[in-house]
């Protein structure tokens, strides 16, 4: 597979505040309004509830910000349907621990699971940014209150009264962009030579079992294998995948990132539009074009030895123009 990287962008909109910050970030605000910049984030009290912000001075020089979801915020939104959340615990039982590594989430997401004896990790291969906001929609801090328990002591019906306030914004735009490394992606390593310790090599009969569930037409054996680029001429021992096994990966990543719907109490932001790039050549990425994601069958549409054929395709008529000339 000559493809290197997928890039993708996406586009949300939503409403109301989906990604909260520390009650801390008033004290960012409030040095602000001590240095004779005033604004509406000022406050003495610690009850108040802050939406995740990117920061930027404004031509001005005041200090300025736009809403944003944070990269966490939307890796737990693609991976919602896998998991409700990964329990360290698994480790201690070899099925569970390697029905996870061999699965889709652990393929794709990555892991880390430390023992006193071992530790297993692997980096994702995903990598996606903060959605920051795109439009001009201003937030502000809206006064709640809430009853709380009944008084101790007290024998009357009242109850304790909390009041807080509470970031909110009303229709809100967002963009985000990220990509999948193949490289890291095809390869599960169970070498601790490069610190990247993705599984016991012992226990490869079992996690064979979950691959050959999880991947198409899953018959790989553990080998030594290394880059023919790297400086350093040593073999990792481990298991690469196929181009199949890849591309089926990458393409139901795409299908949960299509699906990102994050939905709070009283705020949600879901996705609108997704584009990706299938890129052959990382330095001039402008040779690839993006193509648009409107439904899962544009995802299982993506051809990527069709991508390989325009390439050569390419190639062939650039050389001719050029012996032309």
């Amino acid at each position: 597979m000559k493809v290197k990287h997928v890039n993708f962008e996406i586009e949300l909109k939503g409403n109301g505040i989906v990604n909260f910050d520390s009650g801390d970030q008033k004290h960012l605000w409030n040095r602000e309004s001590k240095n004779g910049n005033k604004n509406k984030f000022t406050s003495i009290d610690n009850n108040n509830m802050y939406a995740k912000k990117s920061y930027y001075r404004n031509v001005n020089g005041e200090l300025d910000y736009k809403i944003k979801i944070a990269g966490d915020c939307l890796r737990n939104a693609i991976f919602k349907g896998d998991a409700i959340a990964t329990n360290p615990s698994i480790s201690h039982h070899k099925s569970l621990l390697n029905s996870f590594i061999g699965s889709i989430l652990g393929l794709v997401r990555g892991y880390m699971f430390a023992g006193k004896t071992e530790t297993i990790k692997r980096k994702s291969p995903l990598t996606i940014t903060s959605a920051v906001q795109t439009n001009n929609s201003e937030s502000y801090l809206e006064f709640h209150s809430r009853s709380g328990q009944k008084k101790i002591g007290d024998d009357s019906n009242t109850k304790d009264t909390t009041i807080f306030n509470k970031e909110t914004i009303g229709e809100i735009t967002y963009k985000a962009e990220g990509f999948i490394n193949l490289q890291t992606l095809e390869f599960l390593s169970c070498d601790p030579i490069f610190d990247r310790y993705h599984f016991n090599s012992d226990d490869f009969e079992i996690l064979k079992t979950f691959l050959a569930v999880n991947l198409p037409n899953f018959n790989s054996e553990l080998g030594y294998h290394s880059l023919k680029t790297s400086a350093i001429d040593v073999s990792e021992f481990g298991l690469k995948l196929n181009n199949e096994q890849c591309v089926f990966l990458i393409k139901e990543t795409l299908k949960r990132i299509l699906s990102i719907n994050i939905e709070k109490t009283t705020a949600y932001a879901k996705l609108v539009s997704l584009k990706v790039q299938l890129m052959t050549d990382v330095i001039n990425s402008k040779n690839d074009k993006w193509i648009v994601i409107n439904s899962f069958e544009d995802i299982d549409n993506l051809n990527f030895e069709k991508k390989e054929n325009e390439r050569k395709e390419a190639e062939k008529l650039a050389k001719s123009k050029k012996e032309d000339k």
